[in-house]
């Protein structure tokens, strides 16, 4: 799998919001959001299940010596370690069943810091696309967090063109 260096246009919005502290990426894949955040002087958690896609991360964090350590796990079995300033979570959720998406995001939420945001994509049910465990209805995403402050939340089509949702939202 080829991974793309450029962070994705929508989570680079988030540095308007936080300009410093901790950042979780949840299903990191080539650690081009966890990276982006990285060379700007943040603490970095990545975790994915692949060693590949660690490995990779770990390639090119050689060229910039970030702060960032590395967790291969599931992400349903990642042990929250402490509260984050922003965490990121990008076209991984629709890989989970119904029960353990609303789990992550309350596991996401509780371990997100005071102020703190968290960045979720996730692909729609406007798709026509097989291997998912499931795709998002339009608001079902912003319906878990009714309780934060949303702070941008779009219908997008993604490079391959599929047809997703990113939301970010404030925890206040």
């Amino acid at each position: 799998m080829e991974y793309s260096s450029q962070p994705k246009r929508f989570v680079t919005k988030v540095f308007r919001f936080k300009k410093s502290g901790s950042v979780l990426d949840l299903g990191a894949g080539g650690g081009r959001n966890s990276l982006f955040f990285a060379k700007k002087g943040f603490s970095i958690d990545v975790v994915d299940f692949s060693s590949k896609a660690l490995n990779t991360i770990k390639e090119k964090n050689n060229n910039y010596k970030c702060n960032i350590a590395y967790y291969k796990e599931n992400i349903t079995k990642f042990r929250f370690r402490k509260k984050y300033d922003i965490i990121i979570c990008t076209y991984v959720l629709h890989f989970l069943n119904k029960d353990n998406i609303k789990i992550m995001i309350k596991k996401m939420k509780l371990n997100t810091a005071k102020n703190g945001i968290n960045i979720i994509s996730v692909f729609t049910k406007d798709n026509k696309i097989h291997g998912f465990s499931h795709l998002f209805e339009q608001d079902e995403l912003k319906d878990f967090y009714k309780d934060w402050k949303v702070l941008d939340y779009k219908n997008h089509i993604t490079r391959k063109g599929y047809k997703a949702i990113y939301l970010i939202a404030k925890k206040v």
